[in-house]
C-alpha cells in the first residue's frame, strides 16, 4: 500500500494507537478505512455488512494493536485482522451474511 506524503508511518500509527491519541485514531481510520473496506467488500459482497464488519474490525485493530510485532509491516496484520471474522464463519454461513460472523467472533 502506497503512502501519501500526508499520512502517517507505521510507527506513527502504532504509538499513536497504543496511546489511544484521538488525532492518531481520527487519521488513522481516515487513511486506512477505504483499503480495509475493500478487502472486506471483496469477501461479503454485500456494502452494508461490509461497512459494520469495517466498524468492528477497526475498533478490534485498536484493541490489538499491543499485538502487533512492530517489525512486521501493519497492513498485512490489519488484513488478517480484517478477514479473521469472515474466513471463522465461511463454514457456517453463505457468503455475505454477517449474522454467524458476528456470532464466532
Amino acid at each position: 500500500m502506497m503512502m501519501k506524503s500526508n499520512e502517517l508511518d507505521q510507527q506513527q500509527i502504532v504509538e499513536g494507537l497504543k496511546a489511544l491519541d484521538p488525532a492518531v485514531i481520527d487519521d488513522f481510520v481516515d487513511q486506512y478505512s477505504r483499503p480495509l473496506f475493500g478487502v472486506i467488500l471483496n469477501y461479503t459482497r454485500n456494502p452494508s455488512d461490509a461497512e459494520e464488519i469495517l466498524q468492528d474490525t477497526l475498533l478490534k485493530i485498536i484493541k490489538k494493536i499491543e499485538t502487533f510485532r512492530e517489525e512486521s509491516d501493519i497492513w498485512p496484520w490489519m488484513h488478517v485482522v480484517a478477514q479473521a471474522p469472515i474466513q471463522a464463519g465461511e463454514d457456517n454461513c453463505p457468503r455475505g451474511s454477517p449474522s454467524a460472523l458476528f456470532k464466532r467472533w
